[in-house]
């Protein structure tokens, strides 16, 4: 994959329409995993800060943030200010840096990748296993969510369950 945003922006959209539709996320928004993992919050916005982190530094723009803080109106507020930043970026931008190295902090690590491995190997997969631990965090504090919610592509009847 050479330009990674319009993959950015379908699950960023389902998090957005997740957090719109459930009035009552906020106290599911706290919820963690484990005791050593992050809460669902946490999980949002560090999917969020991938997108930035990953396209800002393929167009060879600063790598901005619009977190905004925990709760839910912050959290939409949040996804759709970087959803708009990403749209506004020019896919000629995202594809143009063809030769150069992309350095990460992953934990307490210093990494520096090539373009295809920065996207595939780190960006993407990152960004994707926050938002799936964000999604399991809320689904297993009580909130009904279901696979179509995750990817808009699965459907599954109401009350249905796999046993």
């Amino acid at each position: 994959m050479n330009n990674p945003k319009k993959v950015f922006l379908y699950y960023l959209s389902n998090v957005k329409r997740i957090l719109e539709e459930n009035d009552n996320v906020d106290s599911h928004l706290k919820h963690q995993l484990t005791d050593t993992m992050f809460p669902a919050h946490q999980h949002i916005s560090t999917a969020v800060s991938f997108t930035l982190r990953c396209c800002c530094q393929l167009a060879s723009r600063e790598i901005l943030t619009f977190y905004r803080g925990t709760d839910r109106a912050a959290l939409i507020d949040e996804l759709k200010s970087t959803m708009s930043y990403l749209d506004s970026i020019p896919d000629k931008e995202l594809e143009s840096q063809t030769s150069m190295q992309f350095g990460i902090t992953a934990g307490f690590a210093e990494r520096s990748f090539e373009r295809d491995t920065f996207i595939n190997i780190y960006a993407i997969p990152n960004f994707l296993f926050h938002i799936s631990m964000a999604y399991a965090s809320l689904k297993v504090s009580g909130l009904s969510l279901g696979k179509a919610d995750f990817d808009q592509i699965h459907q599954y009847p109401d009350g249905f369950c796999f046993e």
